[in-house]
């Protein structure tokens, strides 16, 4: 029981691990898509990592 609660804790963890740049990646494809996020904007964020 206690195994079960703790294996679907660490999916839950993974899947947000994983949803939250999968999220963010979309966004930017989204906006670049609608030409709002020039490359200069992008290449500021990449500096700032």
């Amino acid at each position: 029981m206690t195994l079960l609660i703790l294996s679907v804790l660490f999916f839950a963890f993974l899947a947000k691990d994983i949803a939250v740049p999968a999220m963010i990646l979309t966004l930017l494809a989204a906006m670049r898509s609608l030409g709002l996020a020039d490359m200069r904007m992008l290449r500021m964020k990449g500096m700032s990592r």
